[in-house]
């Protein structure tokens, strides 16, 4: 419960009114404050990788902290499963990379807070070769003529 003839004054001063400020209304506000609650959810990636040709990510992205706490109401919380990083770009990538990311509340839920609120990551990337060879279909360990269409691979 909040009693706004206490703002009177302060809402006189800030807003400069010329007139007396008689009254405001309603007078009394009523606050219903739910219980905070927390649990550990894992960061997953948002970023965008553009890789040097020939090269691709040669494992997961490893972000420290691996999980971040969640902090909200109950009802928030329940329905969150992940947390993503910020979106940034990261391009003409060729070899390892590392930094640190903020993370990004979920859409709507702008009331909750991350804790830490920016985790570092580390990446490695490969390079890889394509190639081609042909090998023959063969049958193991059956004693009858088997006939494979096509007979090379």
């Amino acid at each position: 419960n909040f009693s706004t003839s206490r703002l009177s004054t302060e809402i006189r001063k800030q807003y400069n009114f010329a007139e007396e400020l008689i009254s405001i209304s309603p007078e009394n506000i009523y606050f219903r404050f739910e219980p905070l609650t927390g649990k550990m959810v894992p960061v997953l990636s948002g970023m965008k990788l553009e890789f040097q040709p020939q090269f691709r990510l040669a494992d997961s992205i490893v972000f420290t902290p691996h999980e971040v706490k969640v902090v909200g109401p109950q009802n928030l919380i329940d329905k969150i499963d992940h947390i993503d990083t910020d979106g940034r770009q990261i391009s003409d990538i060729e070899g390892p990379v590392n930094g640190s990311c903020k993370l990004v509340k979920p859409f709507g839920k702008e009331q909750l807070a991350i804790v830490p609120d920016e985790v570092d990551f580390s990446l490695q990337a490969e390079r890889f070769t394509e190639s081609t060879i042909v090998i023959p279909v063969v049958a193991a360990n059956v004693n009858t003529l088997i006939q494979s269409f096509p007979d090379l691979v």
